[in-house]
This record gives C-alpha cells, sequence and structure tokens, in this order.
C-alpha cells in the first residue's frame, strides 16, 4: 500500500544468482487507473505523487491519472510511463468561452440558433462537420505535441452527455442512421460516423508531422456503436466504456445476452480501427468500499485481451488503502492476463498482515463471495465494483468476526493492527452506506447502523484516516436515521408554501424575542421550496422564517411530528414561544434530508399556533427549501 507506513520491501542479506536471460512483456500495453479519490496522509495532506508513483510502478501500472486533462508525469527514473491526454476534450481544443463569439459556426445549430451550451451547464458538442474547426484543433494539436514530444496520446473525446450534437445539414449528412432530433440533449444518438468522419480528418492532419502518435475517441454515450461505413485512420485509438459487460457470466458466454452483444461490439470496433482501448466506470458515490472482485477482473482482462484490447485506462474511484488487494490483482492481471488472483491474494495477505495473513485472506474472498452472491441473487447485470449489496448482514457479521481474528493474530505489532483497522474502516464504511441506501429501511435496522458509525469514527479517530472524495466527506460526518414514524403517518395539513421572513445578520433575533413574538413590518415574504439564495437573498448567517399552524383535534395519546422537507442549514424551531427541538447536525450532511420534531404538547389546543424558526449557514445555498408538513404518528 502507499505510505511508509504501508509498505513492505523484501529484504535479502545475499542474492544467489544463476546465469540466465529472462524477457517479460506485459499482455497490455497501457496499464492505468485514476486516483482522485485516494487518500490523506496522517498529517492531512494527499499522498505525496512520488510515493503515488513509486507504489504504481512496482505494481506494474504505467499510466496513472487523477481525473484530470493527463496520465500523471513518471520521470526518467521510473522510465517515463504512458504520457497522454485524456478525458472529454472537445471544449479542451475549442473552448466556447475564447472562441464562441469569434466563430459561432464552430458550434452546435440547434433550432436555428448556434449554441455552444447546454441547459445543465455542461459544453454541447461542436460542429464536427466544419472545416476550418477541423483544421484548427489539428494545428492545435501539432503545437501542443512540439512542446510535449513525450505525449503519445492525445483524446479528441466527445463532451459528456446529455449534450446537445449540432443539427446542420452538413453534419446530418454525415450520419448513416436516422434519429429523432426532437430528443437532442436529453438522449444518446447513434452518431459514430459522423465523430469518426471528424477524428479521422484530424488524425490525418496530424500523423503528417507526427506519424507515430495516436488521436484518441471515446466509444460510450452517442459514439457506442460500432460505425455503419467508416474505418478509424490508423492513427486513431478507440477507446471503449466497459459498461455494458456482465459480470454475472463469463465475457465468452453465449448464453449470456448481455456479454454476446458485448463480445460483437468490441469485435466489430476491433475489424473498424487499428488499436482498441477499454475503460471502467466506477461508482462515484462509494469511493471507500473495498472492492473484491479478484477472480472477475482477472477474467475479464484475459477475455478483453483476446478480443484485441492494447490500453486499459479505467475510471476506478475505490481508495488505494481501502481496495489495495484489489489493486494488486488488477496490476499483476494487466501485467499477465495468465495470473492467479487468489496466488497473488495470497501473496498480498502474507506480506501485509504477516502472522494475520490466514483470518486476513479469509475475509477477503469472503467479501468476494459476497459480492457474486450479490450479483447472482440481482440477476444478470453489470457487477459494480461499488455493489452495495455485497455487503449483506451475513457478510459483514464474518468480516467483523475474521477482522477480529486478525487483530488477535497481530498482537504487539501497530503497523499491521493499522492496516488491519484500515480494513475493519472500509468493511463498517460499506456497511453504514448499505443501512442508509439500500436498507431495509426500519426500526430495528437504523440502531446497528448507528453502531456501526460510532465504531467507524473512532477508527477514524485513531488512525487519522481522511478522504478527499466529497460524498465520503459528507458520509463521515454524521449517520442519518430518517424519521420514520413522521414519514409514514398520517398528513394532517400542508404547511403552506409561502412563509414570512428575515435575516438576522448582527444575530440579535433571540435577545430581541422573534422567536416569541408575531413577525412585524420588517418581516417579507419567501418561499419554503426553494433556498433562499434561489430567492435573490445574497445572504449568508442567520435568518428567521415565520408561519402559522392550523391544528385541528386529533386523538389523545397519538403523536403530532412537525415534518420537515429539508433545510439547508442548523436550525431551531419554536411553537409559541416554547423550544421544541431542531436540526444541529452538520448541513453537509442533512442539506437535503428530512428530519421531524415531536410538537405533540406544544399543539394540544386545537387552533393556530405560531412556529418561528431561526435558519443558520455560513456559505452556499441556505434555508428551508423543501415543503413542511404536520403529520400524525403512533402512541406516544
Amino acid at each position: 500500500m502507499p505510505g511508509a507506513e504501508r509498505e513492505v520491501i523484501p529484504h535479502r542479506e545475499r542474492l544467489s544468482l544463476r546465469p540466465c536471460r529472462i524477457v517479460e512483456a506485459p499482455d497490455f500495453a497501457v496499464r492505468g487507473f485514476m486516483c482522485s479519490a485516494q487518500d490523506f496522509v496522517p498529517d492531512g495532506g494527499w499522498i505525496p505523487s512520488d510515493t503515488m508513483l513509486d507504489w504504481a510502478l512496482r505494481h506494474h501500472f504505467n499510466a496513472p491519472w487523477w481525473g484530470g486533462g493527463a496520465t500523471e508525469l513518471y520521470g526518467a527514473h521510473r522510465s517515463h510511463g504512458h504520457d497522454q491526454t485524456t478525458g472529454h476534450s472537445y471544449h479542451a481544443w475549442a473552448p466556447p468561452r475564447l472562441l464562441f463569439e469569434r466563430r459561432p459556426e464552430w458550434f452546435p445549430l440547434l433550432g436555428g440558433k448556434r449554441e455552444p451550451y447546454h441547459s445543465s451547464g455542461r459544453p454541447n458538442q461542436l460542429c464536427l462537420s466544419n472545416r476550418h474547426l477541423r483544421q484548427y484543433i489539428a494545428r492545435q494539436m501539432i503545437a501542443y505535441l512540439e512542446i510535449h514530444p513525450q505525449r503519445k496520446v492525445l483524446a479528441l473525446n466527445a463532451e459528456d452527455e446529455p449534450a446537445s450534437w449540432c443539427e446542420c445539414e452538413a453534419c446530418k449528412a454525415l450520419d448513416r442512421v436516422a434519429v429523432d432530433w426532437t430528443k437532442n440533449g436529453i438522449e444518446c444518438f447513434p452518431l459514430t460516423d459522423r465523430v469518426v468522419d471528424f477524428v479521422n480528418d484530424v488524425a490525418t492532419r496530424v500523423a503528417r508531422k507526427f506519424p507515430d502518435r495516436l488521436i484518441e475517441m471515446y466509444a460510450y454515450g452517442s459514439t457506442t456503436e460500432p460505425p455503419v461505413a467508416a474505418r478509424c485512420h490508423p492513427n486513431v485509438l478507440v477507446k471503449f466504456c466497459m459498461w455494458p459487460i456482465c459480470g454475472r457470466h463469463q465475457v465468452f458466454d453465449r448464453n449470456c445476452e448481455r456479454n454476446r452483444q458485448f463480445v460483437a461490439k468490441l469485435r466489430a470496433w476491433r475489424e473498424r480501427s487499428s488499436h482498441l482501448a477499454v475503460y471502467n466506470c466506477g461508482d462515484y458515490r462509494y469511493p471507500e468500499i473495498p472492492a473484491c472482485s479478484y477472480t472477475l477482473t482477472a477474467k475479464q482482462f484475459a477475455a478483453l485481451r483476446k478480443l484485441g484490447v492494447e490500453h486499459v485506462l479505467g475510471e476506478t474511484e475505490n481508495s488505494l488503502a481501502g481496495s489495495a488487494a484489489w489493486y494488486t490483482v488488477l496490476g499483476e492481471s494487466l501485467w499477465d492476463t495468465e495470473t492467479d488472483p487468489q496466488r497473488v491474494l495470497a501473496d498480498f495477505c502474507a506480506a501485509a498482515y504477516g502472522p494475520a495473513a490466514a483470518p486476513m485472506t479469509e475475509y477477503y474472498q469472503t467479501l468476494e463471495r459476497g459480492l457474486m452472491g450479490a450479483v447472482e441473487a440481482q440477476g444478470e447485470q453489470n457487477t459494480t465494483i461499488n455493489n452495495l449489496h455485497t455487503f449483506s448482514p451475513e457478510v459483514v457479521a464474518r468480516g467483523r468476526e475474521l477482522i477480529a481474528k486478525a487483530f488477535d493474530a497481530a498482537a504487539g505489532d501497530d503497523r499491521i493492527q493499522a492496516r488491519i483497522d484500515r480494513a475493519l474502516f472500509n468493511l463498517l464504511y460499506a456497511e453504514t452506506c448499505r443501512i442508509a441506501d439500500v436498507g431495509p429501511h426500519t426500526e430495528e435496522a437504523f440502531p446497528g447502523g448507528r453502531e456501526s458509525f460510532v465504531l467507524l469514527k473512532a477508527i477514524q479517530r485513531k488512525r487519522n484516516i481522511c478522504s478527499g472524495w466529497p460524498s465520503t466527506a459528507a458520509r463521515l460526518k454524521g449517520f442519518y436515521v430518517p424519521p420514520l414514524e413522521a414519514q409514514q403517518g398520517e398528513l394532517l395539513a400542508a404547511l403552506p408554501i409561502v412563509w414570512k421572513f428575515r435575516t438576522d445578520p448582527s444575530d440579535v433575533g433571540l435577545a430581541e424575542g422573534w422567536h416569541s413574538s408575531a413577525p412585524g413590518d420588517t418581516w417579507t415574504d419567501i418561499r419554503t421550496d426553494a433556498s433562499w439564495t434561489d430567492q435573490g437573498h445574497s445572504y449568508h448567517g442567520v435568518a428567521w422564517y415565520s408561519t402559522e399552524l392550523d391544528v385541528h383535534a386529533f386523538p389523545p395519546g397519538r403523536r403530532v411530528w412537525l415534518l420537515f422537507g429539508a433545510v439547508d442549514g442548523v436550525c431551531q424551531v419554536w411553537v409559541d414561544g416554547e423550544a421544541v427541538g431542531g436540526q444541529e447536525e452538520d448541513p453537509g450532511l442533512m442539506w437535503d434530508k428530512l428530519f421531524a420534531l415531536d410538537v405533540s404538547a406544544h399543539v394540544a389546543q386545537p387552533g393556530r399556533h405560531r412556529a418561528p424558526v431561526r435558519v443558520r449557514k455560513d456559505s452556499h445555498a441556505a434555508g428551508i427549501w423543501r415543503p413542511v408538513e404536520l403529520r400524525l404518528g403512533a402512541g406516544g
């Protein structure tokens, strides 16, 4: 694993060598992964780049990248590695913000008007038929290669979708399949022939000056299908997204319709191109879940090599420390597709865990069995690395038992116990994510999730574990328990959407009794189905809302809940001047979550009751932004 505390380097006093000549060649020329979600070192900074690259080189990777515009430079002392630009890149070669005013004809024609940006905010695709645009991009690439002669591949990949494609007649003339243009910018289209014609032209121009460089295009979204008529220029590298593959069956299983189509597409692309690459897309929501598809990964890449794939540059987002065993298998399998993943796993555990190797090997195998069992139970589908169903209560219970046994076996060796704690951290993280996101969402399930989260946080503090990925940082702020009784209760009243509102920049409202008095003339109207920042209040700090609850008689002994759809910020609530509670958890966790307050004692008398709410938020969106309801729950 990367870092001095996690590193194991074999050491011998003497070397005994016999005369021999050994020549090795990797099965894939390019072997990479994306590492933008990787761990922090104990002092709170990123794993140093040099540490990461040393680790990657020792595990046979030559093209790690950070999810940005290029692979990481290895340097001469690491034999340079594979150097390329990568990612969705039309906007990089022809930036709308710089070129649209001067060259609007280079951008897509939509409804008779040139539109550089999609409604989502991302760039639209380009007017690919425009010959001046093609010349411009080719010149840009040539100039770039003159400055960066070590670059082997330049990406010319369409924008991520949804994004709109050009509807001009010249672009449409390049297409070979009819499409429903009313769905432009909403759905993906079979526009591969258009894109191949464009990329071929640019590659031809670049090859005149740099005949040994490759121009990459994604086979993804609207370019997933192989071209109908076109064949790729010899210098075009087609990078195929592995999403369509099924993990339940062998790649060449003819009885699996999904894999049969996947193999047919990949073979068709191989017939139409000289260079073929693949990449796998991870699930960015769960980077701390331990990847455990050891055998599946090895078998899939062995099959991909037989299909003519040369480059593998994935988008896996799992952290290195949390999925170190899987990354070890991945690196060995990309180097040699005949690698036995179970042998690598056993070797990894022997090196990483020493006297605790046996229970830790069984632990990783337990996770793998859990993954494949979940895939089988779910039916034919893509086996995602971050499949939450892997971590069933039975798998987690057995995993925790084996980790406890391993911890005892490593007694007295804190370095090994720290690695075991890291494995437990990732298992507990997976368990809390499953309980929160998959369920079952019952009163019985959440106490176990809360217990796991408390232990998770204890390990995080003990081992100073941090993560730079926003979804993980939000998860680690707290364990959310939804207000099940209020959610499932009977609707008594939907509160008005429009409330009274007043900012409190000096935070004097409490001292001046705003919580116990009716709103005055200084209060204005505001909606509670959108944040105050979305309604023109460019303000952060404390603000107050106020409305009235119109409560009719309700059965004695039943709870009345004030159910908030979501409040972006911490808040306190009063009813008729009496405090009834609030939401004090970090907004990073709770900004979009339901919460409920028991107001039964405060609305026991039918009639109108004033309900002020004090909200504090110091950045980004703020305020009550989903409707509020009164609901009748169970007995008190």
